[in-house]
């Protein structure tokens, strides 16, 4: 019995002793993977899917030439955030981190091989083509479901303010009186 306890505890044992990758390792996959360039793409996309949002939103209202300057200039600030944030410089230390907690060298050794292979370097090749084509898919749903977002925030808008009327109104009927000093004759 005590055989077969020793036995178990070993083999529930053996997933925390599975090797951490290697950093080499690390680097190599996010290499093959060209994970720098799609960091930089991304920012790219924010960019569209940031000028696709504005335009569904703003489709139906006229737009002063000093409303959509102010408008591509909050735009251009974002997008800049977002790459500063995330470039590859800045933003490499945590995916290999990242990396190094969700996968052991085992399984970093077979995404090696494979995205070594004819099919990794393909799917390489093919991945950005697949997010652009999927972004745009995205944007789409969100320019059809425009009218449908515009209305839930005029409606919550139109809930808040009689909210905040209601608590005003209550709050001035709690209000202590003061009796108007009657004048003595």
């Amino acid at each position: 019995m005590k055989a077969l306890v020793l036995a178990l505890s070993l083999c529930l044992a053996v997933p925390a002793l599975a090797a951490e990758p290697s950093d080499a390792s690390i680097q190599e996959l996010l290499q093959l993977t060209n994970a720098s360039r799609l960091m930089e793409a991304s920012s790219a996309q924010v960019d569209a899917a940031m000028q696709s949002s504005m335009q569904a939103v703003l489709k139906d209202q006229t737009i002063t030439p000093e409303v959509q300057a102010l408008l591509d200039g909050m735009r251009e600030k974002v997008v800049a955030l977002v790459r500063r944030e995330l470039r590859w410089e800045a933003f490499e230390p945590q995916l290999i981190d990242i990396y190094r907690r969700s996968f052991t060298q085992e399984e970093m050794d077979g995404m090696l091989d494979f995205y070594r292979s004819p099919a990794g370097r393909a799917v390489v090749a093919k991945l950005p083509l697949v997010m652009q084509n999927s972004m745009q898919a995205v944007q789409q749903v969100l320019q059809r479901l425009a009218p449908e977002l515009q209305k839930l925030q005029q409606e919550t808008v139109a809930g808040i303010t009689a909210a905040e009327k209601a608590a005003k109104a209550e709050k001035a009927d709690k209000k202590p009186r003061t009796r108007a000093a009657i004048p003595s004759a």
